[in-house]
């Protein structure tokens, strides 16, 4: 049987240990999180990049010219779409034109995008001008949306400032 002195001392025992571990679980999570954050981390500063910058574009943007379908992601100074390419574009884009039987998928930043194929955009698009026979789809925040071709704002989008409902 248990006398209420000893109760007590495991009692404090017992939250003794408690604390330990929980601050050791603390201390694992912590360099845990700091590890990951620090793997791939790259530095580019004065043109010259350190650190893990295997898969780091960096430096004055370069154009983009797209012919073949597929799936690419960088910064650009400018990207062009050619006609039947259907192509997935994510990341920042000074300005993006979709040619007449092209397909684009964006997700990203651009000021903007001339549209006389289809282009589905999500992210910041800026300006978006649609031409003659062409379609976007506005699934993200643009500034402006002009032109004669189909326009299509989906509920959620922001364009000019003002929601979609």
């Amino acid at each position: 049987m248990q006398t209420p002195a000893s109760t007590g001392a495991d009692a404090r025992h017992a939250g003794s240990r408690r604390r330990s571990i929980s601050r050791s679980l603390v201390l694992v999570l912590g360099l845990a999180c700091t590890a990951t954050a620090s793997a791939g981390t790259c530095i580019v500063e004065n043109g010259r990049a350190t650190g893990d910058c295997a898969f780091v574009q960096y430096g004055p943007a370069q154009p983009l010219a797209v012919f073949d379908s597929g799936a690419y992601s960088g910064n650009y100074a400018r990207a062009v779409i050619r006609h039947s390419a259907h192509v997935t574009l994510s990341g920042n884009i000074d300005h993006i034109t979709v040619e007449p039987g092209a397909r684009l998928n964006f997700s990203g930043n651009t000021r903007g995008v001339q549209v006389w194929g289809y282009a589905d955009l999500t992210g910041n698009s800026g300006h978006v001008v649609v031409h003659p026979g062409g379609t976007a789809v506005i699934q993200g925040v643009a500034e402006s949306v002009s032109g004669p071709g189909r326009i299509i704002a989906a509920r959620g989008s922001i364009i000019g400032g003002v929601p979609v409902n």
